[in-house]
């Protein structure tokens, strides 16, 4: 993981990350167990030793899908970029506008 960062923007959290490349479910994963944190059924620390672990029996719920979006595709050393607004939505769903 290169980059893994939570941010607040006007009411909204945000999880914004950044990877060479990703397992399955791997940020809904990762948002699950942040959203114990926020509840207080873990620590900050407890999540740092899970995260370190790597062990997903120790994580949280997986997240469902909703309202998590692919912001950016990058390829390698080419400069390659697709953004979301190059991208079209996906059939019945938009994407959001910045």
């Amino acid at each position: 993981m290169l980059r893994s960062e939570v941010a607040r923007d006007e009411g909204f959290l945000i999880y914004d990350v950044e990877a060479r490349s990703f397992a399955r479910h791997m940020v809904r994963n990762i948002v699950g167990t942040l959203v114990d944190v926020g509840r207080g059924a873990l620590s900050l620390d407890e999540f740092s030793r899970i995260f370190a672990a790597r062990d997903r029996t120790r994580a949280g719920a997986t997240a469902p899908p909703q309202g998590l979006f692919l912001v950016a595709v990058r390829y390698g050393a080419s400069g390659m970029t697709a953004d979301s607004d190059s991208l079209p939505p996906r059939e019945g769903r938009s994407l959001p506008r910045t």
